[in-house]
Parts: C-alpha cells; structure tokens; sequence
C-alpha cells in the first residue's frame, strides 16, 4: 500500500484532473465515483459544494455557537491517494472501505468526500479529494503529523492483510515509536563504497548502477538514476566528509560535470537503453492503425451558440407543422374540397406540359399558404407579446400608484404626530409655568409658618402635616395632557387654584406677627405666649439654682 498526500486553494483544478483524462475533457480513465457527506449526487458539482463550505466557514462556525475568529484557511483542498501492489485486485467496496479507515485516522470521516477510481496505471489505485473544512462546526482540520498517520495506516493494512510489501516502512515506525529519528540510506551508494578503495572506482561502481557522480555547489554529489543529487555523506553509515574527500583524491575534480550535465548525460542514457527503445517499439507496434483524438477543448460560447440555434430551429418546424396541419384541416373542411370527394368525371386528356405546371402552381399555392400562416402565428405571438407588455406595464403603474398614496398616508401620519408632539410640549410648559407659581406660593407658606411663635405645638403640627400631605400629593405622578381637542374636564390652572385654596383653608389664614392685627383672637394669643414665656423664665432660673447648690449663708 502506497498512500501520497498535497493540499491546495482550488477544488475545481483538483476535481476537474479526477473526472477527466489528461489533458481532455473525456472521462474514459473514470471507472467509478463516490461520494461522502455531500448533499449533491452529481460527482461533477461535488466541488462547488466544498467550496461553498470553504468560503462560508466564518458563518458555520457561528451558527456552531463558536467565534467566527480564526486563521485564514488557505489551502482547504486535500488530495490523498491510495495505490495497491500489482498483484492485488481489490473490488470497489474494500477500495471505499481502505478510504473510509484512512479518513477515520486523519480525522476526516465527517468531511466531505469525492472518491475516484482510475484504470489507468498498471495497479489498482483511487483518489480521494477532501474538503478540510467540517461543514457542520465550520473547523479546518489541521492535518498534524498526517504523513506518519498515513505510514502508520498503510503498514496496519498491509498486516491485516497477511503480507509485508515494504520492510523500510516498518522498520522506520518502529524507531519513530522508540523516540530515534529515521534516515534513509541509499543502498547502491552503501554497496558502491564497501567494494571499491579509490576514486575511480566508486566512480565506476556507481556508473554500474545509473549513478553518476557530480561537482555540486560545495560538495561533490551523487545523481540518482531519476536526477536527484544526493549527499554521499548522509548516505554512508560512520564515512565523514574528510574520509570521502581522501578517497576522491585521484581524481580530477575540476573536471566532473556540474548537476545541469549530469541530468543531461542521465537523460541522454536513459534515450540510448536498448531495452527502453524495444518496449518503446512495441508500444508504437500496438498504437499503429489508431489515430490519436485531438485534445477536446470545451468553448462554452460556441456550445450556447449552438443551443440557441437549436431550439430557434426547432420552433420554427414546429410551427410550420402546425401551419401545416391547420391548413390541411381547413381544406377538408372546404366545400371545394368536399365536392371533389364526390365520384369525378373522367378524367380529361391533358399535354403532359400543362399538367406539371399545374402541379407546380399547386405546390406554389401551398407553399405561400404556408408561408401565410407562419406569418400570421408570428403576428399573433407579437401581438400576446405586446399584450403582456401592457399588462406588466399597467401592474407596475398600479403598484407605483398605491406606494404613492401609501407614501402620503404615512406622511399626513407624521404630520399629526408631529402637531401631537407639539402640543405635548406646549401644555408640559404650562404646567412647569404652573409648577412654578405653586412653589412660590409653597415658599410663603414656610415663611409664614417660620414666624408664627411655637407656643401651640398642636396647631403647628397639624400645619407640618397638612404641608407634608401635600407635597406627597403634588410628588404623585400627573396624567399626561389628552392631545384631543374636545376633551372634557377642568383646565390646569383651575385645578391648581382649587388645590391652594383647599390648603389655605385648612391652615388658616392668619397674618405675620409684625403686621398690625387688633383682633381678640390675636390678644389672647399673645398674651397666652407672654404667659408661657414667663413660666419657662421662672423654671429656667429655679433649675440654674439647683444646678448651684446649698448656698454659703445657709
């Protein structure tokens, strides 16, 4: 089992190389498809779903209750692929079964999913395009160490399956278990080194092979057989560099070719392999008496075009079909036409000249009728055309009309709200004019009560008392004024005055003591506070006696 892995930004370049043949728009390597988490069957819309998702994933993860914060998500598209050995030939349902498990191991079982088998290459091998985003938490699985989950996986399969097909695999997941790094060594380069004891022959045992020894930038390198310049160091078990510079010694350095020409002098091989050229042979044995099909490019414009003219065309002859027919049916049903339905006379001897041209003017009668009628069906559908023209143009009239009148409705509304508000305003001031006058009435009140003496204690806490209830009272919040104009009831200022009155007339009105009142009830007043007065005298200077004690002459 080889598993491969890439992520991407576009779905579409990834769905559209799945889908189709290489460069083309045929889908003959498709053998099948499968689709995962998706709300669409159709495997060709499959990507404009995950990008949808891709693109709205701020929303999902808010209608997930989650923050719509996060990292930008880049490259959302993941290609996986998984190929099995040449001798194995799973069917379709252990193929879906293998990408189930993967996905399951990567975390991706609820993401959405396109399988693709191919039955291009020599083994058994399908492509699973993954959408990185969770479509229901709006998440994008960040895919941590995937590469040593999917060498995990793939050794687990190859162990349930009962076969072994890669030793390095699970040697390097065992040291990666006990904490030890693995590195991969080239065996050739390994085997190259232990047989040879000079410069020249390394060179040579490594020619054996397709390895070409090179002058690098700082180093000289290895080149594999597939162009990849290698570090002999890396590759070689306990061989230091200064080692591998002594052994070289013999050799020219300056005339080893660069990276660039060793690629080239691989490439120039690999076309001089006699065993390559006969397979290429071979191959274009079988291809003789196949031509090549052209790439097919897909011109949308040209497609519409032609989609277009189609259906114009078949309207055209449906229409004259059914010109046709009506034309048919009008002259069966003409008198004419019944009268020739009776039993004919003989027949005329006629020049064969004189009866083709009427034959002639015979087809030319029909064919004007026919032309006829088409133009009257396409006068008939211009008129029902103009004719719902109309009809769409007086709806919009009518719509406008009653937005209109309804703009005016809600604007007259406004004005009376606005005539509302206003009076609202004005009877507010009057009352806080009202207010006013009441406090001042209120302050004097407090004089007046600040001068009367405090002889009875009685009369000034009924007064105290009558006061506190009407404050209480006035604290009490008012009814706001009615904006109708014939309202009923008293005015404010009305209500106002009957309130003081009612106050001054429990308190009783009764004047300062610095004003002149010969009044009895204001004699005897005074003379009762001159009384009490003289008796708080007396108790005073018999307590500030007490106070002193026994005196010296007693």
């Amino acid at each position: 089992m080889i598993t491969k892995q890439q992520t991407g930004r576009s779905f579409k370049s990834a769905s559209e190389y799945l889908l189709h043949d290489k460069g083309a728009r045929t889908s003959e390597r498709v053998e099948w498809v499968h689709l995962e988490n998706c709300d669409t069957t159709n495997a060709a819309r499959a990507y404009k779903e995950m990008a949808f998702s891709a693109m709205h994933a701020q929303d999902l993860k808010e209608q997930a209750g989650g923050s719509r914060q996060g990292r930008k998500q880049e490259k959302p598209s993941f290609h996986l692929s998984l190929s099995w050995a040449k001798d194995e030939e799973p069917d379709r349902a252990e193929m879906i079964g293998a990408g189930q498990s993967v996905l399951q191991r990567l975390g991706l079982e609820k993401h959405q999913t396109l399988f693709v088998c191919h039955n291009d290459q020599e083994h058994r091998h399908i492509h699973l395009l993954v959408n990185r985003v969770d479509p229901e938490t709006g998440k994008m699985n960040t895919l941590s160490h995937s590469k040593r989950s999917l060498s995990s996986w793939a050794m687990e399969y190859e162990f349930n399956q009962g076969k072994i097909r890669c030793e390095k695999r699970v040697e390097n997941n065992r040291a990666l278990e006990q904490g030890k790094k693995p590195r991969h060594r080239d065996a050739v380069i390994q085997d190259a080194w232990e047989r040879s004891d000079s410069g020249r022959a390394f060179q040579a045992a490594l020619a054996e092979r397709g390895y070409v020894l090179a002058r690098g930038n700082k180093r000289v390198v290895v080149m594999d057989p597939h162009g990849k310049a290698i570090n002999p160091a890396r590759q070689l078990y306990g061989v230091k560099a200064a080692d591998i510079k002594a052994r070289l010694s013999d050799l020219d350095l300056t005339r080893l070719p660069d990276v660039e020409q060793a690629k080239q002098r691989q490439q120039e091989g690999r076309q001089d392999d006699p065993k390559q050229q006969q397979e290429r042979k071979q191959g274009e044995k079988k291809a003789v008496g196949k031509e090549k099909e052209p790439d097919q490019v897909y011109d949308r414009d040209r497609h519409n075009q032609d989609w277009e003219k189609s259906i114009i065309e078949a309207a055209i002859a449906k229409e004259e079909s059914r010109a046709g027919r009506e034309a048919f049916n009008r002259k069966a049903k003409s008198p004419k036409r019944r009268a020739r339905s009776k039993p004919a006379k003989e027949p005329e001897t006629r020049p064969p000249g004189e009866t083709q041209r009427e034959s002639k003017t015979g087809e030319d009668r029909e064919r004007s009728a026919l032309a006829q009628e088409f133009q009257r069906s396409l006068s008939r559908i211009a008129e029902a055309s103009r004719q719902q023209r109309q009809r769409l143009a007086e709806g919009s009239r009518r719509t406008l009309q009653a937005a209109a009148s309804r703009i005016r409705r809600l604007g007259s509304f406004a004005d009376q709200l606005d005539a509302q508000r206003e009076a609202e305003a004005k009877a507010q001031a009057e009352a806080d004019r009202k207010e006013k006058i009441f406090g001042q009435q209120r302050r004097n009140i407090e004089e007046t009560l600040k001068h009367r003496p405090p002889a009875d204690k009685q009369e000034r806490k009924r007064l105290e008392d009558a006061l506190r209830d009407e404050d209480k009272r006035r604290s009490q919040p008012r009814e706001p004024p009615s904006p109708a104009p014939g309202s009923q009831g008293p005015p404010v200022q009305e209500k106002r005055s009957r309130s003081v009155e009612a106050f001054r007339k429990a308190i009783g009105e009764r004047s300062r003591p610095d004003t002149p009142d010969s009044s009895p009830a204001n004699d005897d007043h005074k003379s009762k506070v001159e009384d009490f007065r003289e008796k708080m005298r007396e108790r005073r200077s018999r307590d500030r006696g007490k106070d002193r004690g026994p005196s010296r002459e007693r």
